[in-house]
């Protein structure tokens, strides 16, 4: 056997002797079909790890060759990614395992992958994401999971409108709202525990303990007699339920891409369109054929079955970056809360969730004030509209980001929703108007979701994804909180006759949003022009 090639810069990744009885076990990083062996999920379509090796032993020769012509170093894969260079592929150090002696079994090595932490490795391999194979499926897993969550919430307007027209008349609309507020405000203040327990016991674990969760608190809705009912468990208890998974499937994405993370992200998230839109279609006819209690039944059992399902096929990357961290680390980071990047963006997030929720709470009750001849199978529409929308709206802004930067991009859609609220939602007059905002709104305002992950990346570094995905989200939960309450207040004040106030309030919450994020853009890189 030909010596092995041992690199003579302190770039180079160190390599051992292999004799016919040993070899060298590599974590799976495979491009996929379903092998249910494969630790890594998917199972191997082919390995690149030898890919891998031969790649940095070329950049240990191209090196050594520049060096010895007096030229400097760099210029190699790896040099050119660290540089930030767009045409070299993204690379990680990630462990090697120990060799295998004559008498280890293949079942070890594979347990071994699954528990050893990544810190008692002396060597490195670089990582290299697969940009696609079965990643694209744990990313349509990831979207009907979204679907499910955040995508159900959409349809609260559905159930407001009946509860307050079918089941408690001349109830306080501040009042009634609350439900529809405390699910967000429980599922974002929940994703900062989530998301570090994912980390540490494994995304699979924590999502079947969600289906769990969210079933309960449908199933219990069903037999609700009083709002209090209503407020613990559609709102306290779904909200913690799908809290529980919303880190998870909003950081996993990250495990599989990075030349297309943007677009992977935002499909992920944008799942929740779908599942809004099929929602909506669903429960407005149910709920007048069967009424509150059967129609939840029916939502949660569907939701646990589906849910469980798409947890089955998910499959997580321990070798990637995103993965490492084993949910290791203080829960707070100090130094991380008092950076002025992350004060900007944790803030702007605090003030503009304000007003993003405003459309999906009080859209269908504006169609009942200002349009009251509206059939009543009509009323869902621009709500349902608005959800398919946010399929593609959030895709979209993946798309955008991955040209743009995730910081630029997130600063732009606050703007954009601020703008669409002013000119569509307030100057409505007709049904097709407020279709037209519905749609507009969809395309543009929720595609912020699926770029905190990025912005997090770019800001905080990989380790931990799911664990500052969901730190971060913990800003989400006040807006959420506050925002139905006062929109009911305004809505109330004015006599229930209009909700202009009610609008412009949502309008200047995301243009404040938007002003609030520019010092994490200038921070992060002053330029004007360029990517961030």
């Amino acid at each position: 056997m030909a010596a092995p090639i041992e690199p003579k810069t302190p770039f180079a990744v160190p390599t051992r002797q292999l004799s016919r009885a040993t070899s060298i076990v590599h974590p799976p990083d495979v491009v996929a079909v379903f092998d249910a062996a494969s630790v890594g999920g998917g199972g191997p379509l082919r390995r690149i790890s030898t890919q891998q090796r031969e790649r940095v032993e070329l950049e240990a020769r191209q090196r050594e060759a520049r060096i010895a012509a007096g030229l400097p170093p760099e210029g190699g894969l790896l040099d050119r990614f660290r540089s930030g260079g767009r045409a070299a592929r993204a690379v990680y150090p990630v462990p090697l395992r120990e060799e295998l002696s004559p008498t280890t079994s293949r079942k070890s090595v594979v347990q071994d992958t699954k528990e050893s932490p990544p810190e008692a490795s002396e060597e490195l391999e670089p990582h290299v994401y697969p940009d696609g194979g079965y990643g694209w499926v744990v990313v349509g897993c990831c979207a009907t999971l979204a679907g499910l969550t955040m995508g159900w919430g959409m349809n609260w307007g559905i159930f407001q409108t009946y509860y307050a027209e079918r089941v408690f008349p001349g109830a306080s609309s501040a009042y009634l709202s609350m439900a529809g507020t405390f699910s967000p405000f429980m599922g974002n203040l929940v994703c900062f525990i989530s998301g570090r327990m994912g980390d540490k016991y494994g995304f699979k674990r924590v999502l079947y303990v969600s289906a769990a969760v969210t079933w309960i608190g449908l199933f219990s809705a069903a037999f609700a007699t009083q709002i209090w009912h209503i407020l613990l468990t559609q709102g306290i208890i779904v909200g913690a339920g799908q809290g529980l998974a919303i880190p998870l499937f909003m950081s996993l994405p990250s495990q599989w891409f990075d030349r297309h993370r943007g677009l992977a992200s935002g499909i992920a998230i944008g799942g929740a369109g779908l599942g809004g839109g099929f929602s909506t279609l669903m429960v407005r006819p149910m709920l007048s054929a069967l009424g509150t209690k059967y129609t939840l039944i029916i939502c949660s059992f569907i939701n646990a079955i589906v849910t469980v399902a798409a947890t089955l096929l998910i499959r997580t990357r321990p070798t990637a970056p995103e993965a490492q961290g084993r949910g290791r680390g203080p829960w707070i980071d100090t130094k991380t809360l008092k950076t002025p990047r992350f004060i900007s963006i944790f803030t702007s997030l605090l003030i503009a969730i304000l007003g993003y929720a405003m459309p999906y709470i009080w859209m269908p009750q504006w169609i009942a004030v200002n349009l009251p001849d509206t059939p009543t199978f009509q009323t869902a529409i621009p709500t349902t509209l608005l959800a398919f929308s946010v399929c593609v709206g959030r895709a979209l802004s993946g798309y955008v980001a991955d040209q743009l930067g995730p910081i630029n991009t997130y600063i732009l859609i606050y703007s954009l929703s601020g703008v669409v609220q002013l000119a569509l939602w307030l100057t409505a007059k007709s049904f097709a108007q407020v279709c037209v905002f519905a749609v507009m709104y969809g395309l543009i305002a929720p595609g912020y979701v699926g770029l905190l992950p990025q912005i997090i990346v770019q800001v905080f570094g990989p380790s931990n994804l799911a664990t500052n995905v969901g730190f971060l989200l913990l800003a989400n939960a006040p807006g959420n909180f506050i925002s139905g309450p006062a929109g009911g207040a305004l809505f109330d004040a004015s006599g229930r006759t209009t909700f202009k106030w009610v609008i412009i309030l949502g309008a200047c919450a995301q243009f404040t949003g938007a002003l609030l994020a520019i010092y994490a853009r200038f921070a992060t890189e002053r330029r004007f022009w360029t990517r961030v």
